[in-house]
């Protein structure tokens, strides 16, 4: 079992949010973050991901296509874009997450984990390219 003391600053900030008691519930094998809706979904899977690379910036990425990444990337690229903009640093620190600067992400690895075959990494339903754009 994952004690509070275990969680990453992110997931403490959303689990006093969700008003969830921090220990693990009757039948659940696993802590569990409760949040509102798909963009705080975003938010916090933003987020933790930033905690993630700044432990591991060489670390390698697989993420699902379609809808289930989406918020997650659009909240990961308007914090990327808008990072030094007071309200942005406002709602980035009071989810936790405290580092003055967006971290590195060139040294990343993306690795695929579904893609049509055939199909051109160019083409629009492409992993390839849904990564590229998104």
């Amino acid at each position: 079992m994952v004690s509070f003391s275990e969680l990453t600053d992110v997931e403490k900030a959303f689990l006093v949010r969700s008003r969830r008691s921090s220990s693990v519930y009757e039948g659940e094998r696993a802590p569990v973050v409760e949040v509102q809706n798909v963009y705080e979904l975003g938010k916090i899977v933003a987020l933790s991901f930033l905690e993630w690379v700044d432990a591991n910036p060489k670390g390698v990425i697989a993420l699902p296509t379609g809808k289930t990444p989406e918020y997650f990337i659009k909240t990961l690229e308007r914090y990327r874009t808008m990072w030094s903009q007071p309200d942005i640093q406002a709602e980035i620190r009071s989810f936790g997450y405290t580092k003055e600067s967006f971290p590195e992400t060139k040294d990343l690895t993306f690795v695929m984990l579904d893609e049509f075959f055939p199909m051109l990494p160019t083409h629009r339903n492409s992993f390839c390219n849904y990564i590229r754009n998104f």
